[in-house]
């Protein structure tokens, strides 16, 4: 952001982890399989030229696609672009899906300081590199077995245990970690960005072609320079009463330092599979009897918490901020001055609670921090909170909001223990465009990103989450 105040201010969001809580008991499926579509999207065949080109796809808010056929040309590559909440990708058909070209939900590649990569639609980002002279580290990739800087796990694990391969409810890959400083003036590079998730279901049939040769790509985005990790790989399921593969189907983890992140998951559902000349890479699982495509949810899904920063000096920041030195997200307009307006958003948070905004400069240690407690208007399910933030001359800086609050005792019950220890407090933050996260801490000052947790833990996570939704 250009402005009289910086010549270039990056305004960006604290990301502490993301989490999909999409968890639940599937039905009895029926005897005469049917994908669930309506039809309502008509026939997805799409085309750009010359070939070999990319159309990009817009997931929407529901995740959900309601096809009545699909046909991915030979040379034309599926972009899939995630929703606010970054769903996993459902894709139903009433007839045939043909896959000649590619449909790519691949994790990003590591990126420089600061930016960092996205996962594939599903998948979860990657850590962020330090800050030069490491002012602020390098963060753990985000996702259940996100990677750990420097001591720990850097490539990243696919989150869900061994036994988990019936893929529902879906989990993308996780985000490799981020690297050191690479000196006093250059930060460090991210991780690679989780691969993501999609079911496929038709009610007839699903061909990964031999022509083209068809594709569809989940894998972890390769790690950036320096000590950062992979992102693992991510997830795929083929439901239909027949799959056949002669093409390539790939969740591989990407590679980082010292080795690469973990491979995902491949599910073939299907009556018939023939999958001879075609070979997924990933835990792979077959099974004879298709479906049922989505769980049921008991209990029913909530709306979890969002966090963002709306506007900031009267400008409302991009859909897509680009989070980099040389291109600032927006430009203060002439006459604005110290202290600037910064209004953030909320929802599904309760009211009132305490927020927290802090400007830290790039090329020193010295941070200020804004408790904002007094003007947080609204309900449970949208909030507003006005602040105002004052900006350093002739420096760039980052701008973190967040979130905490206290929960009682009796709430802190339906959480899941963290290494023995009950949940005191919560925070909440996101990253502007990306999935808003919750944190788990403990008195003792023990912290767990939820979307760190075994998918059992999560669902209760999730459960807690509606009860205290509903005490409101």
């Amino acid at each position: 952001m250009r402005s009289l105040i910086g010549p270039r201010t990056i305004i960006r969001i604290l990301m502490v982890a993301a989490g999909c809580f999409w968890f639940g008991l599937g039905a009895a499926p029926a005897q005469a399989f049917s994908s669930g579509s309506t039809g309502a999207n008509g026939a997805y065949n799409p085309t750009c030229s010359p070939t070999p080109c990319t159309v990009n796809l817009s997931l929407p808010a529901s995740g959900v696609f309601n096809f009545t056929t699909v046909t991915i040309p030979s040379g034309v590559t599926v972009k899939v672009q995630p929703n606010a909440a970054n769903t996993p990708i459902t894709m139903l058909a009433t007839g045939n899906v043909v896959i000649q070209g590619t449909l790519d939900l691949r994790g990003q590649d590591g990126l420089p300081y600061p930016q960092r990569a996205t996962g594939g639609v599903g998948g979860f980002p990657a850590g962020e590199g330090a800050s030069p002279n490491n002012v602020i580290s390098a963060r753990d990739g985000t996702g259940p077995g996100g990677g750990v800087p420097v001591t720990g796990q850097r490539n990243a694990l696919y989150g869900a245990s061994t036994s988990f391969v019936s893929l529902t409810p879906l989990v993308g890959g996780s985000g490799g970690a981020g690297a050191v400083a690479q000196s006093a003036t250059l930060g460090g590079d991210s991780g690679g960005g989780g691969g993501g998730a999609i079911v496929i279901a038709s009610t007839t049939s699903i061909n990964v072609s031999n022509v083209g040769p068809g594709t569809i790509q989940a894998s972890g985005g390769i790690s950036g320079a320096g000590s950062a990790g992979g992102g693992s790989g991510g997830a795929i399921r083929l439901v239909a009463p027949s799959v056949s593969c002669g093409g390539v189907i790939l969740t591989n983890g990407g590679s980082g330092q010292s080795g690469s992140g973990q491979n995902g998951r491949v599910r073939l559902e299907a009556s018939s599979v023939n999958i001879t000349f075609c070979s997924p890479t990933g835990t792979v699982s077959v099974v004879n009897t298709p479906g049922p495509v989505t769980p049921a949810s008991d209990p029913p899904l909530v709306n979890l918490p969002i966090l963002a920063i709306s506007s900031v000096g009267g400008v409302a920041l991009p859909a897509s901020p680009i989070g980099s030195y040389s291109s600032p997200d927006g430009t203060i307009p002439t006459g604005v001055s110290n202290p600037v307006q910064v209004v953030l958003t909320a929802s599904n948070t309760p009211v009132p609670t305490i927020f927290n905004l802090q400007v830290v400069p790039q090329t020193s240690a010295v941070s200020r921090v804004t408790t904002v407690s007094g003007n947080h208007t609204g309900t449970f399910a949208n909030s507003t909170v006005t602040t105002s933030a004052t900006l350093p001359p002739g420096e760039v800086s980052l701008i973190i909001a967040s979130a905490s609050f206290v929960i009682t005792p009796q709430m802190a019950s339906l959480f899941p223990l963290i290494d023995g220890e009950p949940a005191e407090q919560i925070l909440l933050a996101a990253a502007y465009g990306e999935p808003s996260s919750m944190t788990l801490m403990t008195r003792s000052g023990k912290e767990m990103p939820v979307a760190k947790l075994s998918p059992d833990d999560q669902l209760r996570v999730a459960m807690a989450w509606g009860a205290m939704q509903s005490s409101q």
